[in-house]
């Protein structure tokens, strides 16, 4: 049985939602500023790294680390 049919999600989906947990945890559990974050997951920036944030969250990064 192939991903998809197992997760109802395809690899492309699987794999944003891994580096979103990950964005996450970096944010709220270290001193890394956005820019650290996005060059340690390898974004080829930090604003494109904060549009992919916000736009799997609806948070910018900074909000998000501001949140509870």
């Amino acid at each position: 049985m192939a991903g998809k049919q197992i997760t109802g999600k395809t690899a492309l989906e699987q794999i944003h939602e891994m580096l979103v947990l990950e964005a996450k945890v970096l944010l709220k559990q270290s001193e890394m500023n956005v820019s650290e974050v996005a060059d340690y997951l390898k974004f080829e920036g930090p604003s494109y790294f904060t549009r992919f944030f916000k736009k799997h969250t609806g948070y910018t990064p900074l909000d998000y680390r501001k949140t509870e």
